[in-house]
């Protein structure tokens, strides 16, 4: 086949994979991202053939709502359904690897169909994959002649080697599980385990943190800041979210003073000096402790403590050459006996630390910075806990400035930011979310941290087409979400991704996700003895589309052994093995007991069940028993009978 020049086009639309090899996962196996088109590679014949589906309905995911003009279009979702360990994240990782354009081009041996926004389709296939016959030159279904061949990671006279140009591609999941991911040119990775490595990089390379710095903190303290970015948004965007923006978030002081004594332990005699300012400090905080009245002056020394051993730790840990071997000149005899308030007493000591460390040769911008920081957040905290935003040892803060309030939490983590180099000693949460609200939440924000109106400053905006690939987004969610999770999506996502084209692939192991979706629009996988395998559909329910959730659960796919929990099924095996094999005398003296286990059992039909088994087992013994007893009554009867007599005839001879 004659090979063509440069493409004129912008493909936007993955439609079809074949996968050679990936992996050890997948061999021969062939994947349909189209629910109007269906793609069929038969290897050993070099045959391609396409087929309509007379089902397809177009511009399914476009929401009834009115939008503005300039919404994205969602063009398609496809569901990628698995139990764990079938290969549903691999598939991602396929697509992550040969789609995006910094990550080298299609450099796997396989077949790729795309469309560009003209509905031109274009096959891109390996040479080891032949294509020698089929029906993929009709002219009805508009595929380009020739097929653009493929080798090494390289398309053929064609500029670049991305079947999917002008595509950005995202990536989000909420999974932990400490993998390694990576984002290259034409990618946004909003994955947690891309995130919490992110917030440590970009922090390293603007100088604010060394290597000891915590990642997660760092990742904790970047997760709010997205969502009140995106709160700060919500408003204005006419989305509505499945519960009530919270109005306040709570300041929560973590105990630092053990990490600062890990700190001096590792210091030299140096440092003698230094071991004495630390305990005379710790000293003079607990004397100023039990002087706090109030449940407001309580809290306000923890948050001041808390500073004040960041502080001291920071030091010791980053700051170590600026520290005097000479004594730490403070005057605590001072702090001691003056009558200001503590917050200016701890300003004081801070003061006086600081000027011990800034000699005039050895001035640093950073340094200055830090204790201007740490200083300043003293003063915020003195002015924005009171009694009224107390509760135990914390307080909370409304998450914006209005004219009541002129400090907001965004401005006691920008103070925390500064005053904290290697030690996060301030926690952020909500108040009254649950986990699953925080999930939701998390998602919004990390989406819409990636769209236009966040990107403005920087050159990061997304390409006019947008291909999302979700891995198990539902998960941490409770069923009722779960229901909402793809509705929310379809709101969601175009409202942020303004002018865009959006195809959406996503993995579950949920039927929740699957009864939003038609067949056409799911690939089913399993693991079996021969690897992972794409099979066809569910086994007992053909179309999923606005099906029963419980039907769908009872599909032989998800629930090989039944719908119960484990454990209750090893229970209800053990009790109908002890029926059936337990001789019936014993049997009859542990039925109560069993009784009263098949009374908790919820599934009427088996607790029926096994309420008929066990009658049945024990019935002919009862029986048994029962004539036994009558023959044993009989018998005490006859013989009171033969008692009077004889006592009778007794009588008789007396007289």
């Amino acid at each position: 086949m004659q090979l063509i020049g440069s493409r004129e086009w912008d493909a936007v639309e993955l439609m079809y994979v074949f996968i050679d090899r990936y992996r050890n996962t997948f061999k021969e196996q062939e994947f349909n991202f189209s629910s109007e088109l269906r793609f069929k590679y038969n290897k050993a014949a070099h045959e391609f053939r396409i087929e309509r589906n007379e089902m397809h309905i177009p511009n399914f995911f476009q929401h009834s709502r009115e939008g503005g003009s300039n919404e994205g279009r969602i063009k398609n979702i496809t569901g990628i359904i698995g139990k764990n360990g079938a290969g549903k994240t691999t598939i991602l990782d396929f697509i992550k690897d040969n789609f995006v354009e910094g990550a080298g081009g299609l450099i796997e041996c396989a077949i790729v169909v795309t469309r560009d926004e003209r509905g031109q389709g274009y096959i891109h296939c390996h040479r080891d994959l032949k294509i020698e016959k089929g029906n993929w030159n009709d002219k009805s279904f508009r595929f380009h002649d020739p097929i653009y061949y493929t080798e090494l990671g390289n398309i053929h006279s064609m500029p670049q080697s991305n079947p999917m140009e002008n595509t950005a591609v995202v990536f989000f999941s909420t999974i932990f599980d400490a993998k390694q991911e990576r984002e290259w040119s034409g990618m946004r990775n909003i994955s947690t385990n891309y995130l919490v490595k992110d917030a440590k990089r970009k922090q390293a390379e603007m100088g604010h943190v060394d290597a000891g710095a915590s990642e997660t903190e760092l990742y904790r303290r970047d997760e709010i800041k997205r969502q009140l970015n995106f709160i700060r948004s919500y408003d204005a965007s006419g989305f509505e979210l499945p519960f009530p923006i919270p109005e306040r978030a709570t300041v929560i002081a973590r105990p630092v003073e053990a990490l600062l004594h890990a700190s001096l332990s590792h210091t030299k005699d140096r440092y003698k000096s230094f071991n004495d300012l630390h305990r005379h400090t710790r000293d003079w905080l607990k004397a100023m402790e039990v002087q706090a009245k109030g449940r407001a002056e309580s809290v306000k020394h923890r948050f001041f403590s808390a500073v004040v051993y960041t502080f001291l730790n920071e030091m010791m840990s980053y700051f170590l050459d600026w520290i005097p071997e000479e004594r730490v000149p403070v005057d605590f005899d001072k702090l001691y006996q003056g009558n200001e308030e503590l917050y200016l007493k701890i300003l004081e000591l801070m003061n006086s630390i600081g000027s011990s460390m800034v000699i005039q040769e050895y001035k640093n911008k950073d340094m200055l910075n830090w204790i201007d920081g740490a200083m300043e957040l003293v003063r915020m905290l003195d002015r924005c806990i009171t009694p009224e935003n107390t509760v135990d040892y914390t307080f909370h803060l409304p998450l914006f400035t209005d004219d009541k309030n002129e400090i907001a939490i965004m401005d006691i983590m920008d103070a925390h930011l500064r005053a904290s180099v290697i030690t996060s000693f301030l926690d952020f949460d909500w108040r009254d979310l649950s986990s699953g609200q925080k999930a939701l939440l998390s998602t919004y924000a990390r989406f819409h941290s990636i769209a236009d109106e966040q990107e403005r400053f920087s050159n990061l905006h997304l390409e006019d087409n947008v291909l999302i690939l979700i891995d198990e987004g539902e998960l941490y969610l409770h069923p009722e979400w779960q229901k909402r999770y793809l509705n929310s999506l379809i709101e969601y996502l175009p409202q942020i991704y303004t002018n865009r084209n959006i195809q959406i692939i996503m993995t579950s192991n949920s039927p929740v996700i699957i009864s939003d979706l038609p067949k056409s629009h799911l690939i089913f996988i399993d693991k079996t003895d021969k690897g992972c395998k794409v099979i066809d559909g569910l086994l007992e329910n053909k179309q999923t589309f606005a099906a029963n959730i419980h039907t769908l659960f009872s599909d032989a796919f998800f629930m090989d052994t039944g719908l119960i929990g484990e454990f209750a099924h090893q229970k209800i095996l053990a009790l109908i093995n002890q029926i059936n094999s337990l001789p019936s005398e014993a049997l009859y003296a542990q039925s109560s007991e069993m009784e009263i286990l098949i009374g908790q059992i919820g599934e009427p039909v088996l607790r029926s069940k096994l309420s008929s088994m066990l009658k049945d087992r024990i019935g002919p013994y009862l029986e048994r028993e029962h004539s036994n007893q009558q023959l044993i009554e009989i018998i005490l009867k006859m013989q009171h009978e033969i008692k009077e007599l004889k006592k009778g005839i007794r009588n008789n001879d007396h007289h």
